[in-house]
């Protein structure tokens, strides 16, 4: 397991406990508590894909060190619809000129985006010290990985299969190319 890699190969990861689909502060205290009655020393991190979760952030925030940025489940909470069979009903959107980008694709810069910005913004207020990731297809989107970087999320997380993607989009965020 992972403590036989540390002490064969030293520290090469710094694993967290990161809790899903949270949308209470008291569902970590529970993850917490199952933690210590395990002796399990790691941190504790919450997936932020509610948009309850990103309204309660200040609450959140002083229980974990991370908290992660799900925009997939995000974006179909926020809208209402899943992005397994969405497509027909945003193409005729994007035809109407409703819309202008699949928002499963890149984020929606004045729903979703709001919603990670005021997460961010309260959530530092809570605790200084937390971090924040941004993980799903999103993550290799540039025009959301530039609003990440502005934001101070700091990590990534993607399949392997976007990993290229992912890194050109960061690389294009930290030279403000778009």
């Amino acid at each position: 397991g992972f403590a036989d890699a540390s002490a064969e190969f030293g520290d090469i990861a710094a694993p967290t406990v990161l809790v899903p689909m949270v949308s209470m502060p008291a569902e970590l205290a529970v993850v917490a508590a199952a933690l210590v009655d395990l002796d399990v020393e790691l941190p504790l991190g919450a997936m932020v894909e509610t948009p309850r979760a990103a309204l309660c952030s200040a609450m959140l925030a002083p229980t974990v060190s991370t908290l992660s940025f799900g925009t997939n489940d995000l974006t179909q909470l926020t809208y209402g619809l899943s992005r397994d069979d969405s497509a027909p009903l945003l193409a005729q959107y994007r035809r109407r000129g409703l819309i202008e980008r699949d928002p499963f694709t890149s984020v929606d810069p004045v729903g979703v985006a709001r919603l990670i910005a005021l997460s961010v913004e309260t959530a530092r207020g809570a605790n200084a010290a937390v971090t924040f990731s941004l993980c799903g297809v999103h993550a290799a989107d540039p025009a959301t990985v530039g609003l990440a970087r502005h934001l101070g999320i700091t990590t990534l997380s993607v399949s392997p299969s976007q990993v290229p993607a992912a890194r050109l989009a960061a690389a294009h965020a930290v030279l403000g190319v778009s």
